[in-house]
């Protein structure tokens, strides 16, 4: 059975500071468990992460909720490896599209996205079109080595609908994607998803095992 997620129209979010936005939708919208151990022999250790979202006319409003053993964040420029941070990532794709978007950030908001119809083609999205991405890190900005113990931190974006080619018809039912949770160098290493991945070894870039993201 295919996995799914629901997301809410709410254009009153476009008028909040993106800070409001993830309390607004942690409190209002349902959220779903990324919770798929998918490598245990090569990465055992399962945070606990959650996620919810939104749209509107103008955003793909996404909020993740975490709590992990171990916290890293070494990485702050555009396009850099994020994922060897505590990580968060939103892969999608939109209805008939070959093309399929990862947006990638670690737990104070540094981005690697791009899009592509298979993993060694990306197409890197530049400087603007990554700053056009709204964030809010609860951990603020700065980066840090690696800190230990249990943190609890939340991660909110907003994805323009333009940059993503979604325009707004009205007629938009759902769109393809994945969550992941993952933190490639971290001291307690993992690599977890939403929908679960079949595959011999970690690989996020599988639209094959993409569940549904409906748009209500």
């Amino acid at each position: 059975m295919q996995n799914s997620i629901h997301f809410y129209r709410c254009d009153a979010l476009d008028n909040l500071n993106m800070q409001d936005c993830g309390v607004y939708i942690e409190n209002n919208f349902p959220k779903s468990a990324i919770q798929s151990v998918n490598w245990p022999e090569v990465a055992s250790y399962q945070p606990i992460c959650m996620v919810a979202g939104a749209y509107s006319k103008q955003y793909i409003y996404v909020h993740f909720i975490v709590r992990e053993n171990g916290l890293r964040a070494m990485n702050e420029k555009n396009l850099s490896p994020v994922a060897d941070d505590s990580c968060v990532e939103f892969f999608l794709k939109t209805p008939n599209s070959k093309e399929y978007w990862n947006f990638e950030f670690n737990c104070i908001g540094a981005v690697n996205a791009s899009h592509r119809e298979t993993r060694p083609n990306a197409i890197r999205l530049n400087d603007s079109e990554i700053a056009s991405i709204k964030r809010y890190a609860s951990l603020g900005n700065v980066t840090f080595g690696e800190k230990k113990g249990i943190h609890i931190w939340t991660l909110t974006v907003a994805i323009p609908r333009t940059l993503i080619k979604l325009n707004d018809s009205g007629n938009l039912s759902h769109l393809f994607g994945n969550f992941y949770k993952c933190a490639g160098k971290a001291e307690h290493p993992h690599y977890l998803s939403w929908a679960p991945i079949k595959s011999d070894k970690p690989n996020f870039h599988l639209p094959d095992f993409f569940g549904k993201i409906y748009f209500d």
